[in-house]
Order: structure tokens, then C-alpha cells, then sequence
């Protein structure tokens, strides 16, 4: 059995398969402080931006990606909504999400707009899910990945398909025309052969 300072650490299974326990681990203050460090190290090369928030929408952890998409420092993130750094419908839809993952925990994803104190306007996809933790406090844990280069290659592939299938209307268009002239031919010429 495990001692205080030893525990097993767990490593969570993929998809249908069990989970593994991995050997004992020192669980020291040392090892906390090691571990802690180990994880913002992860959480900060998360190359999407990743936040949490508690259950009245406020910031309590943010990685550099996230800082870097609303042009903050993590200090001038945590604690608030950043509800004033966004226009007010954007606003409303965010919180609104929010509220909904906190009171049902169904897991959100939608493809949304975000535009930073009235920067350019980006199209993102947000993943929400919320967090239960031991004390029973709600949080809501989020992903944005930006989409914005993809709907932009999504919009002019449809304009060059629209493109394309007003040039093979015009093409149809034009043989359908070449082959009435065709039978038109026929029956001036099959009229003038009866003439004769």
C-alpha cells in the first residue's frame, strides 16, 4: 500500500482500452512544485489557446496562446470575464455557452466569431466542457482553435465552384444552341431538297 508520500500515478486510457498504473511516485513538496511546473510547461505549449474559467465566467487560467490572441499578459486575464474586450453580441453568445455547459455539463463545440477590441474579426471553433472538482465548485475548461484561414479557402473554393458551374451552363447553353441551329439546318435543307 502507498505510503502519504507515495502514490500511484494514473495514466488515463485511450479510447477502450484500460487504464494504466504506472509505479509509485515521490509526492513531496518538491515533486508537487516539479509537477506544477511540468504542467504549465504543457498547458503553455498547447499551440491552441486553452482557458478556465470559474462558474461566473471569470478567467483562473489562461496559456500563452490564449494571452497572444487577445494581445494581454496572463496578469491582465485572470480574475476577469474579458467581457469588455469584445463587442456585446459576441459577448452575449460566449456567456451564454458558458452558462449552459456549467448548468447541464454537455459538452459545447461551436464555430463562433471573435473579434478583439474591434480588431480584425476571426472565426473560431470553441470546445467547452465542464469541470467538477473535489470541493464540488463548477469551472468550464475551453479550447479555441482558429478556423479563420480554413473558412477563408472554404469561401474561395465555393466562389471557383460557383465560377465553374456558371461557365458549364454558359458551355450547355451554347451546345444546346449549336444543336437546334444543327436541326434547324436539317429541315431548311430537307425543306429545299422537296422544293427541287
Amino acid at each position: 500500500m502507498a505510503t502519504n508520500k507515495q502514490k500511484r500515478r494514473y495514466v488515463p486510457a485511450q479510447s477502450g482500452r484500460e487504464p494504466v498504473w504506472m509505479g509509485k511516485v515521490n509526492m513531496d513538496e518538491g515533486f508537487q512544485e516539479q509537477g506544477e511546473k511540468y504542467l504549465d510547461k504543457i498547458i503553455n505549449n498547447i499551440g491552441d489557446p486553452v482557458f478556465v474559467k470559474d462558474d461566473q465566467s471569470r478567467m483562473v487560467l489562461v496559456n500563452e496562446a490564449f494571452c497572444k490572441i487577445f494581445k494581454l499578459s496572463r496578469e491582465e486575464i485572470i480574475g476577469k470575464t474579458l467581457a469588455e474586450d469584445v463587442p456585446p453580441d459576441e459577448r452575449e453568445h460566449f456567456l451564454r455557452i458558458d452558462r449552459q455547459v456549467l448548468a447541464d455539463g454537455q459538452d459545447n463545440l461551436t464555430e463562433e466569431l471573435l473579434t478583439v477590441r474591434g480588431g480584425a474579426t476571426r472565426t473560431i471553433s470553441t470546445k467547452k466542457t465542464r469541470y467538477i472538482d473535489d470541493a464540488g465548485k463548477k469551472f468550464l475548461i475551453g479550447v479555441i482553435h482558429d478556423i479563420t484561414d480554413q473558412k477563408i479557402l472554404e469561401k474561395q473554393l465555393q466562389d471557383k465552384m460557383a465560377a465553374l458551374e456558371n461557365v458549364n451552363k454558359s458551355m450547355m447553353g451554347r451546345e444546346l444552341r449549336i444543336i437546334e441551329l444543327k436541326e434547324r439546318i436539317k429541315e431548311l435543307e430537307a425543306g429545299q431538297d422537296t422544293a427541287l
